[in-house]
């Protein structure tokens, strides 16, 4: 995975299939800052702690934008764009 920021854009590349017609997703607003916020594959996020930093950064309640930043975020994992945990330890062992 690489990844570039330009202006308020974060330009996503895939490069596990280099034989693949390698293109570029152009991620804007809310949905660069989600991407960004993912982690690493060896440190992933959960995804609660995701929503809670954007929702953070825009001011927002967790709970009003917990909807849209999960189908977000199986929209990423289905691409192979993202790894991140789903739910955190602590929400695990309750």
């Amino acid at each position: 995975m690489a990844f570039e920021i330009l202006d308020d854009t974060v330009f996503v590349l895939d490069l596990r299939d280099m034989n693949a017609g390698l293109s570029p997703q152009a991620l804007q607003g809310a949905s660069g800052t989600i991407w960004l916020a993912l982690g690493t594959p060896d440190a992933p996020i959960a995804e609660s702690d995701i929503v809670r930093g954007v929702a953070q950064v825009y001011g927002m309640e967790p709970a009003d934008i917990t909807e849209q930043a999960a189908a977000f975020l199986y929209e990423l994992k289905s691409a192979g764009l993202a790894l991140m945990l789903s739910v955190n330890s602590k929400e695990r062992s309750q």
